[in-house]
């Protein structure tokens, strides 16, 4: 009584997490205790931590003008979010093998709906969509 209990799920479970995500605030998922010293009902979570999610796995996109080799080029990275992107929040980008930088951070003018698409100047680095 009155001591924190935290019970991990491995991953061996093969408990998926849902497609769509995992928002801030949301009471879908819930638990129950059924215990000798009495049940606990259906309960929300109230704390979790968010997981985004993209519309399509095949929305996320880059294309490179010019498409050269070597060269700095503009970049483009779409893609459609199912999660609202907030205009204080980034969106980092990562593309390992690229050069001066290999990663950025692009800020999202407000405001950002549920669908976005930015693009970046950025020499000889490429970029691929996380939020």
């Amino acid at each position: 009584a009155g001591t924190t209990v935290e019970a991990l799920v491995q991953q061996s479970a093969d408990m998926l997490i849902p497609a769509e995500g995992y928002r801030v605030g949301q009471v879908s998922t819930q638990m129950s205790i059924d215990s000798v010293e009495g049940d606990v009902p259906q309960l929300s979570f109230k704390a979790a931590d968010p997981i985004g999610s993209f519309f399509d796995v095949a929305t996320p996109s880059i294309s490179f003008s010019p498409p050269i080799a070597g060269n700095v080029a503009e970049i483009l990275v779409s893609f459609q979010a199912l999660m609202f992107i907030n205009g204080s929040e980034t969106v980092n980008v990562t593309l390992p093998g690229f050069l001066n930088p290999t990663s950025v951070s692009l800020s999202l003018p407000p405001p950002v709906y549920e669908s976005a698409s930015s693009s970046s100047h950025s020499s000889s680095s490429s970029h691929s969509s996380s939020s």
